[in-house]
C-alpha cells in the first residue's frame, strides 16, 4: 500500500526543525536581580531617640512634687482677718439667720387645716419643706461667702442647715413622726445658740 504524501509543499531544514540558513535563538538567560537601595536607618534612630526621651521624662514626672502641694504644708495656718472683716462676717451670717428662722417659723407654724381639706393640707406642707429646704440653702450659702466667720457661730450655722435638709427629706419620704424627733432637737439646740450668739 503506497505512502500517503503529506499536503503542502515540501519544506527543507536541518535537523532541529528550522529552515537552512536561520540563525538559532540565543539561549534564555535569567533577568538578573534588581538592585534595591538600602532603606535609610535615620527613622531608626529617630524613633529611639523619642522613645529615651519619653522614659526620661516619664521617670522624672514620678518625682515632680504636685502642683496642689507646692509651696504649701499641713500645718498651714488658716488665714488671718481682721477685727472688722470677723464683725462683718458675724453680721452678714447673722442677719441671714435671722431671715431664715422667721420664714422658717411662718411657714411650719399655726393651726393646721382640717383633714377633710385635702388641697389645703398639701399647701401648707409644700410651703414648709420650700422655707426649709430654701433657708438651709441660704444659710450655707451665706457662710461660704463669709470666711472670717467665727468658728462657734459656722459650726451652729452648719449643723442648723443640715438639719433643715434632713428634716425636708424625713417629711417628703412620709416617715413617722418618731423620725422628726431627733432632728427637732437638733434644730432646737443650735437654733438657741444662734440665738445666744446674734443676739436675737
Amino acid at each position: 500500500m503506497p505512502e500517503t504524501p503529506p499536503l503542502g509543499p515540501p519544506t527543507a531544514g536541518g535537523s532541529s526543525g528550522l529552515p537552512l540558513g536561520a540563525a538559532a535563538p540565543a539561549p534564555w538567560l535569567p533577568t538578573p536581580p534588581m538592585a534595591f537601595r538600602q532603606p535609610s536607618r535615620w527613622p531608626v534612630f529617630a524613633a529611639l531617640a523619642l522613645a529615651i526621651i519619653a522614659v526620661v521624662l516619664g521617670i522624672a514626672g514620678l518625682f515632680r512634687p504636685s502642683p496642689h502641694h507646692v509651696g504649701a504644708s499641713p500645718t498651714t495656718p488658716a488665714p488671718a482677718f481682721t477685727d472688722q472683716q470677723v464683725a462683718d462676717a458675724k453680721s452678714h451670717v447673722c442677719t441671714a439667720y435671722r431671715r431664715v428662722s422667721h420664714a422658717v417659723a411662718i411657714n411650719t407654724t399655726g393651726e393646721p387645716p382640717p383633714a377633710s381639706d385635702r388641697i389645703a393640707t398639701i399647701a401648707i406642707a409644700t410651703n414648709a419643706r420650700l422655707a426649709l429646704h430654701d433657708g438651709a440653702d441660704y444659710l450655707a450659702d451665706t457662710l461660704t461667702a463669709e470666711p472670717a466667720t467665727p468658728a462657734n457661730l459656722a459650726e451652729a450655722v452648719r449643723s442648723l442647715s443640715h438639719a433643715y435638709r434632713e428634716l425636708t427629706l424625713i417629711d417628703f419620704a412620709e416617715e413617722p413622726q418618731v423620725n422628726q424627733e431627733p432632728v427637732r432637737q437638733t434644730i432646737d439646740r443650735d437654733m438657741t445658740i444662734l440665738d445666744r450668739l446674734c443676739n436675737v
